[in-house]
């Protein structure tokens, strides 16, 4: 667990020591109930937003394949989501949003349902696989575009999202 200690005073430097205590309690997660699993994922989104809104976004140009087989943030390395079937699709519900109301928020039972369309699960676990897709998205290099909001998620609006329509 990351010690108390001295804190800078800027919001930034709050939010990511605050974001670090979070995710240190998250790595013992095993010891939590599922209610309190799911109320750290959400602080951890919280978090997450807040820091992108402060300006920790390094890019805001997302480039894609138009099957959303990969995606690529300006100046990064690109990131294949070809074998990736639910998060390829629930990332997808999040770009059309984006591309047909930017700053309109998908909801989580709207992610579910795109990424394991016709499936039926519990609403507990239905949030659990979205909240691990999310997460999934954002370790590999969506942080700083994707936002949580109490109506649900959506890619920050200020995003330009450029459809490749080849390969490259």
């Amino acid at each position: 667990m990351p010690d108390d200690g001295p804190v800078a005073h800027t919001p930034v430097s709050r939010l990511d020591h605050a974001l670090a205590m979070v995710e240190a309690i998250a790595e013992q997660r095993s010891a939590l109930s599922k209610d309190d699993r799911l109320r750290l994922r959400r602080a951890v989104d919280t978090l997450e937003t807040l820091l992108a809104s402060e300006g920790v976004a390094k890019s805001k140009r997302l480039k894609i394949d138009a099957d959303l087989r990969w995606f690529e943030l300006e100046g990064e390395v690109r990131v294949s989501l070809q074998r990736r079937g639910p998060l390829r699709l629930l990332f997808k519900a999040l770009i059309e949003r984006h591309q047909r109301a930017a700053g309109s928020a998908t909801t989580l039972n709207e992610l579910f349902a795109a990424g394991w369309p016709g499936q039926r699960t519990t609403p507990e676990s239905g949030a659990a696989r979205v909240y691990v897709a999310l997460a999934t998205l954002r370790r590999l290099g969506l942080r700083p575009l994707l936002q949580t909001r109490d109506d649900g998620y959506l890619i920050e609006p200020s995003v330009v999202v450029e459809v490749s329509s080849g390969g490259t």
